[in-house]
């Protein structure tokens, strides 16, 4: 597995993927507005985890928040679950692009047990509450440490 870029013609695999309902109801569609954004705002990117035939297994974009934090989502391909993918992915993401960050922070529903089961195998902890939209908030010490001024 390798990440790279988001590519134009990656939109099509990815937007087949939210025929499944539990991608649907989790993440956004990746609509026009949103190629736009991704790929004209400094701060935003993504990234494609793909095969050694450059076959489309999942996505994570992040954004560049205050006080370097990256706030990130990510999907692997629904046909595809349960096979480690998920974590392979962050794990590069983590030790590649995640660790130009000074913490990674992922949002996640509390009744998404694969999502909370990857980023916590992965050394992602907990603020143990939920935010205002019923999220947790899950984050990690990319390889530049954290200020203590971040509140972590």
């Amino acid at each position: 597995m390798l990440l790279r870029d988001l590519k134009k013609d990656d939109l099509a695999t990815l937007r087949s993927w939210f025929s499944d309902p539990e991608l649907d109801r989790r993440l956004s569609y990746p609509t026009d507005e949103w190629w736009h954004y991704v790929q004209t705002e400094s701060r935003a990117s993504v990234h494609i985890a793909a095969d050694a035939q450059d076959n489309v297994l999942g996505e994570i974009q992040v954004d560049r928040g205050p006080e370097n934090v990256g706030q990130f989502a990510f999907f692997v391909c629904p046909s595809l679950r349960g096979q480690g993918l998920g974590k392979q992915m962050l794990k590069l993401f983590i030790e590649g692009p995640g660790s130009t960050y000074a913490s990674l922070l992922a949002s996640v529903e509390p009744d998404n047990h694969a999502s909370l089961a990857v980023l916590s195998a992965l050394g992602f902890e907990s603020s143990g509450s939920l935010d205002e939209d019923g999220m947790l908030s899950l984050y990690h010490r990319a390889v530049i440490d954290a200020s203590p001024e971040m509140g972590w």
